[in-house]
């Protein structure tokens, strides 16, 4: 019972890091669709969608034995005000401190990424 509690709270302590480490004014979460696997295994190459007037404003990993955690922060380049951009496929890069190996690739809510790990 102990050992689950303690499970518990490191996943609540995790999620809090990650929600607190890149969350701020005007950013909201960028849907994952999709990732490539390149270089020596540990660069990764995000695909998540946007508008013309997005950017990534934060990039947040946390590695795992078992798993790779992403988030992708996005804000708009034009302020508070509502603007119906065209839909477009945006990416970045990030560099894993190790290769990813057999690891899972998943979202901030434990959804899977589909990874591209063709050469």
């Amino acid at each position: 019972m102990i050992n689950r509690f303690a499970g518990l709270l490191g996943v609540a302590a995790i999620i809090a890091l990650l929600i607190g480490g890149c969350a701020s004014d005007g950013d909201t979460a960028a849907s994952i669709t999709s990732a490539a696997l390149t270089g020596d295994g540990r660069q990764l190459t995000l695909h998540f969608d946007g508008d013309d007037f997005s950017e990534v404003s934060k990039v947040k990993v946390e590695e795992y034995e078992d798993k790779v955690v992403v988030v992708v922060r996005i804000r708009s380049t034009i302020g508070d005000e509502p603007v119906a951009g065209v839909g477009r496929s945006l990416e970045t890069t990030v560099t894993l401190k190790q290769p990813l190996g057999k690891r899972a690739l998943t979202t901030l809510d434990g959804s899977t990424i589909p990874i591209d790990r063709s050469p």
